[in-house]
């Protein structure tokens, strides 16, 4: 490994990379020489993260042989410099694969949660998930070594770490890949779009036509009709809100508010902006209260009426 990407490697372990940077990176890191090296630099950054006095010292002849520069590091590495390496980790640490044909034979478990309900449960990894209303996850009986679960619904996943295991999510033709972070993925089927929060760590979110990396109070909107994707700097916060019975929006259009509501209450509510379609409101509501009492609280800042017929609800604008 020259000294360039040497360089390139140490500066994604402490999270200071471009985008460019790191696509050049993904490149080197492409051949199988340049992930040994990379991997051996990696074991030595993690050695260093909580330093002493020895290891400062040969981390500093690491700098200074690659810049050619005497600064010191920094004994105080930022959180997002650890999480940054599962951008390199999902794609080329080695793990041991079971074969589809036997993976399809091992006994699927289960977790699901009914309308308005929720439930935390710990995965036999030490990972803990949260699923919201109306949701499930499947995984294999081998899960341990093979950690995948299937996602329908809305989930907080807080990943054990295990740097010989990636730790995938599927859903609905997307995957989120990580080693041990934490973060909230909302993939309804009957929604338009997969949107990935991410509150610690680093994910890799990927599908047929694109591969995305995601870094601390980001989150990504994936237009599963459209493939166009958004990703944004954003309160994380709010989109993990549910987990404490509460939606919380700094600011929000009455369309996702409505889209939202559909997903966490399995209505399917119709409204079609008009004059509020540029609106965006701050708003905080309790879902555990029901649906009319809900919709009288929106009614309060923005001029609403709704009918109701079986499941599907109607707003209009006044």
């Amino acid at each position: 490994m020259d000294k360039h990407f040497k360089k390139l490697c140490l500066d994604l372990l402490e999270g200071n990379t471009s985008t460019v940077e790191e696509n050049e990176l993904l490149g080197f890191l492409a051949d199988s020489e340049g992930r040994r090296e990379f991997f051996e630099l990696e074991e030595f950054w993690s050695s260093v993260h909580n330093p002493d006095v020895s290891q400062l010292k040969e981390f500093r002849k690491i700098k200074r042989e690659i810049t050619g520069k005497q600064r010191l590091c920094r004994a105080v590495f930022p959180a997002v410099s650890v999480a940054a390496m599962a951008l390199i980790l999902f794609l080329l640490r080695p793990s041991v694969e079971s074969s589809s044909d036997s993976r399809q034979q091992l006994e699927q478990i289960v977790l699901s949660t009914q309308c308005l309900e929720q439930r935390t449960e710990m995965l036999p990894d030490g990972t803990k998930v949260s699923l919201n209303s109306a949701s499930s996850i499947s995984y294999a009986a081998d899960f341990c070594t093979n950690r995948e679960v299937i996602l329908s619904g809305e989930a907080y996943f807080d990943v054990a770490k295990d740097s010989l295991h990636r730790f995938t999510v599927k859903a609905r033709d997307n995957e989120i890949s990580v080693y041990g972070t934490k973060f909230n993925v909302c993939a309804y089927g009957d929604a338009t779009s997969v949107t990935a929060a991410l509150v610690e760590g680093s994910i890799v979110f990927s599908n047929d036509a694109l591969t995305m990396i995601m870094k601390p109070g980001e989150v990504l909107n994936y237009d599963c009709s459209t493939g166009a994707v958004f990703k944004k700097t954003a309160d994380v916060g709010s989109y993990i809100s549910w987990m404490s019975g509460r939606l919380d929006y700094e600011s929000i259009s009455l369309s996702d508010l409505f889209a939202r509501l559909s997903s966490v209450y399995s209505l399917d509510i119709r409204y079609s902006a008009a004059k509020y379609a540029q609106s965006r409101f701050r708003i905080s509501l309790n879902i555990k209260e029901p649906i009319d009492n809900i919709l009288h609280a929106v009614a309060t800042i923005t001029p609403i009426r709704w009918t109701r017929d079986g499941n599907v609800i109607s707003i209009m604008e006044l």
